[in-house]
């Protein structure tokens, strides 16, 4: 649950960096709808079918790196 939290996390600062004009850089998730697909489906089945895998405490660690970024580049827009 930890890794999808931290996943639909990155899913809203990514929307907000989008928003005020910034550019998605992965060129996979360039389009908003398949990103939100991605970010609640498939990423929630994932995690879902890897529950109780180690696997998923890495994957949480990758994404509290990637929200600790969001949260670092939106401080430096303050």
């Amino acid at each position: 649950m930890t890794t999808y939290t931290l996943s639909l996390l990155d899913l809203i600062f990514t929307l907000h960096a989008l928003s005020m004009g910034v550019r998605e850089m992965n060129p996979l998730m360039q389009s908003i709808p398949f990103m939100i697909f991605y970010k609640v489906i498939i990423v929630g089945i994932a995690c879902y079918l890897l529950r109780g895998k180690k696997i998923l405490r890495f994957a949480s660690a990758l994404y509290a790196v990637v929200d600790l970024w969001h949260i670092y580049n939106l401080l430096l827009v303050v």
